[in-house]
């Protein structure tokens, strides 16, 4: 149940297609091959209020939740790639980041209806 959470600065609305961010983010995890494509959740979050560092302006970073127990040469390997990913379609923001998060199977609760099995 991998959770592809967007948070970036506000500016870049109106500057960018968040939205095929978001969409391309959620091909990449697709295809990487770890996740079934039913299981993955993606979605951006516009952040206000924000101060940064960085010489230039702009901020992105990307958290990927996903169940315990990955190897983390796999879970180092998907950081590189999505942050690929925000490279290219965030070229000139000041910065970018991607940090791989642990859900704990033994707490974590969900319920989800998929399309087309007969119950959504």
């Amino acid at each position: 149940m991998p959770h592809l959470i967007l948070e970036h600065s506000d500016e870049l609305t109106e500057t960018h297609d968040i939205a095929a961010l978001v969409q391309t983010l959620f091909q990449t995890a697709t295809d990487s091959g770890v996740f079934g494509t039913e299981d993955i959740r993606a979605r951006s979050v516009e952040c206000q209020n924000t101060v940064t560092g960085a010489a230039k302006p702009g901020f992105a970073h990307l958290t990927l939740r996903m169940m315990a127990g990955r190897p983390n040469d796999l879970r180092k390997g998907l950081a590189e790639d999505l942050l690929a990913v925000m490279e290219k379609h965030l070229p000139e923001v000041g910065a970018l980041s991607v940090s791989p998060e642990e859900i704990q199977r033994e707490t974590y609760a969900r319920r989800v209806i998929y399309k087309g099995n007969g119950n959504g």
